[in-house]
């Protein structure tokens, strides 16, 4: 993890307004749940950068989520799956399902993770579970 993030670091040293760069780290950051603040500022300025790049509404919607804005995060993520259209990939879908699940809409939960699942390229083990339990894991 320390290695990636200063390879990160390095790259943005060279190009600091970078939005693949900016994107791809907060993204990072987020997953494993670090340097929320941080993950949205840099995520921020690559949609001030792109603001129609679904990819770059996920990363912020997922910051979001993972600083517990669920709300704020659906927000993100659904304007994501309009713009991505029939592009839109597991990840997406899997987002959505778990942001409506902290949102107490179950149904829709378990509706969006089957959509990733019917998509493919999640992690189908996990998809499974949440899907046949009807609860959120991560």
């Amino acid at each position: 993890d320390d290695l990636s993030d200063k390879a990160f670091e390095k790259a943005l040293s060279f190009d600091p307004s970078n939005a693949s760069v900016l994107n791809n780290y907060a993204y990072y950051l987020s997953e494993r749940g670090k340097k929320l603040d941080e993950a949205e500022r840099m995520s921020q300025k690559s949609l001030d950068a792109r603001p129609d790049e679904a990819t770059y509404l996920d990363t912020y919607g997922w910051i979001q989520y993972k600083k517990g804005n669920y709300l704020k995060a659906k927000d993100y993520i659904e304007r994501a799956i309009r713009l991505a259209a029939d592009k839109a990939d597991a990840t997406l879908y899997d987002h959505l399902g778990n942001i409506c699940y902290q949102l107490n809409e179950r149904e829709k939960a378990i509706e969006y993770w089957r959509k990733a699942k019917t998509i493919g390229g999640g992690d189908d083990a996990l998809l499974d579970k949440k899907i046949s339990e009807g609860k959120l894991y991560e």
